[in-house]
């Protein structure tokens, strides 16, 4: 089950200025790289796309 969680009580819990600098932080990393990842299980498969930073 998702809990919801209200904009009016989430935004006095928030640091608007932090995210958005910790946002521009984030584009200023290397670019990840992505894998395939194959999971098995009997005829099923999954695939999962992971980002690596290196």
């Amino acid at each position: 089950m998702t809990e919801m969680i209200p904009f009016a009580e989430a935004d006095k819990l928030l640091d608007w200025i932090a995210l958005t600098d910790a946002l521009a932080a984030g584009h200023d990393l290397p670019k990840a790289s992505v894998e395939d990842v194959f999971l098995y299980s009997d005829n099923n498969t999954l695939l999962n796309l992971s980002l690596i930073h290196i």
